[in-house]
């Protein structure tokens, strides 16, 4: 069939399709070009590991740091020095911001992981280890394994559940 279309076509339309080609490429480019400057936005806000801590710290626990024990849940927290950790006054434990979350016992910082969750989460395209990898400048293997935890999170019912109360109060 595309052989039958194409000598079919007339011969102002022949002319055309390479002009077309062309401007497809060039818009596909721009798309892509857009998605690469939000994503050198998110990766240039999240450099500094300090900075998307403090994002992940604001999002988890909006009215301070809090103990995550489920016995405990103390406020009276104290900030461990040169240590991305926290103390609890009360039960005398020892938490981080991963901690009872996806990025648990991940030496990877904050400052790969939400980049990586604003690109799986891009409704446009799809992405690969390998481009991921390519973008945050890290191994592929890693990029691999933050894409695993990523999609098995988003397969949870806690996950589709808040998503759903996102969109309604969207709304």
């Amino acid at each position: 069939m595309a052989i039958r279309a194409t000598a079919t076509t007339s011969g102002r339309e022949y002319a055309r399709l390479p002009a077309l080609r062309e401007a497809s490429r060039e818009a596909r480019g721009v798309k892509k070009d857009a998605a690469l400057a939000g994503l050198r936005a998110i990766v240039e806000r999240f450099a500094d590991p300090d900075a998307a801590e403090a994002f992940v710290l604001r999002l988890r626990w909006p009215e301070g740091v809090r103990c995550p024990r489920a016995d405990c849940g103390s406020g009276d927290v104290v900030r461990m020095r040169r240590r991305h950790k926290w103390r609890c006054r009360d039960c005398s434990r020892q938490f981080s911001a991963k901690v009872d979350t996806i990025f648990e016992d991940s030496p990877i910082g904050f400052d790969k992981w939400l980049p990586a969750i604003w690109v799986l989460l891009d409704p446009k395209h799809a992405v690969s280890s390998c481009e991921l990898a390519k973008m945050l400048h890290i191994t592929q293997k890693t990029a691999w394994s933050m894409l695993r935890r990523l999609r098995s999170a988003m397969d949870t019912q806690a996950f589709a559940d808040a998503l759903r109360e996102r969109r309604r109060l969207s709304r």
